[in-house]
Parts: C-alpha cells; sequence; structure tokens
C-alpha cells in the first residue's frame, strides 16, 4: 500500500511540474536569460593626434577667460555684500590704502571700518603690486570671486590684471 501511495504521490508531483513548464512556455511566467558572448574583436584604435603642451595652456587659459566673463557680475562696491561666493567685477571708489607686514588693503567708499569693500594683497603677492597708494582717490574696477571677512565683503588678489584704474 505504501508503494501505491509512494507512487501516486510521485505521478502527481511530476504532472504538478509540468503544469508549471506549460505555463512558462504560454507566456505567464517568463525569465529570460541573455548570455553575450565576449567579443573577440579589439576596440578600434582611433590614430593618436599629437598635440603640443602650449596649444593646451593656450586653449585652457582661453576656456578659462571665456568662462569667467560670462559669470562675472559688474556691481558697485556697496552692492558687494549681496554677491559672496560668486565671481563679479566690483566698481568704486578707493578712499584708504593700508598696509602692515603681512597684507595690503584698499578700502572702498571710506575709511576702515566704515568701508563698504575691500581687496586685499597678501605677503607673498606685495611684489606683483607695488605700491597700492596708486590707486588711491581713484575709481578703480576689481575683479575676482567676492568673499567675506568679519562680516565684510572682499576679493583677494593674486595678480595685478585683477585691478584696473577707471580715472
Amino acid at each position: 500500500m505504501k508503494k501505491i501511495y509512494l507512487l501516486i504521490f510521485f505521478v502527481i508531483f511530476i504532472f504538478s511540474g509540468c503544469s508549471k513548464e506549460d505555463k512558462e512556455q504560454s507566456g505567464e511566467i517568463k525569465i529570460e536569460q541573455q548570455n553575450n558572448p565576449p567579443s573577440s574583436e579589439k576596440p578600434s584604435e582611433e590614430p593618436k593626434k599629437e598635440v603640443k603642451a602650449d596649444e593646451l595652456k593656450t586653449d585652457a587659459k582661453q576656456q578659462t577667460q571665456q568662462t569667467q566673463k560670462q559669470e562675472a557680475v559688474s556691481i558697485k562696491a556697496n552692492q558687494s555684500s549681496k554677491y559672496i561666493g560668486k565671481h563679479a567685477i566690483v566698481t568704486g571708489f578707493v578712499a584708504d590704502v593700508f598696509r602692515n607686514e603681512k597684507v595690503s588693503y584698499m578700502n572702498f567708499d571710506a575709511k576702515f571700518p566704515k568701508n563698504t569693500f575691500a581687496a586685499v594683497v597678501f605677503k607673498d603677492d606685495f611684489e606683483k603690486f607695488g605700491d597700492l597708494n596708486r590707486f588711491k582717490n581713484k575709481t578703480v574696477e576689481i575683479s575676482g570671486v567676492i568673499s567675506e571677512y568679519n562680516r565684510k565683503p572682499q576679493i583677494i588678489l593674486k595678480n595685478l590684471s585683477q585691478v584696473k584704474i577707471i580715472n
């Protein structure tokens, strides 16, 4: 008797398995496996173009200048606090120049602490700028990224090309 029950159980098990295969073939259950055979072809190598280092430097410099020109905003010194973190061209009157052994400041619109903006030159760059007093009592344009120090907007100058005398 046990053998008959085992045989019936085995036959039911096989038929139930077959019915799942029928469902897979009918589209009710569909599993696809995609095997992409490895390509035996080597990727085609494009001919290498020689580019001189000078060309790369020139291209990079031109792209940087174009980007800076597009992104720079022209503002007055008293508006600079609204543009912290932005690249700008700040126009204003240099009311005072202060220098100590570590840093120089061109204070705009008034003497410190009533100035609205400052252009800053650190000791390592003093030689590039020479005597900053030549900018005193002149209207100038300062270009660069506006940062903030002691709640005052400023641009840190690295190159003389960032300063332009207007009158």
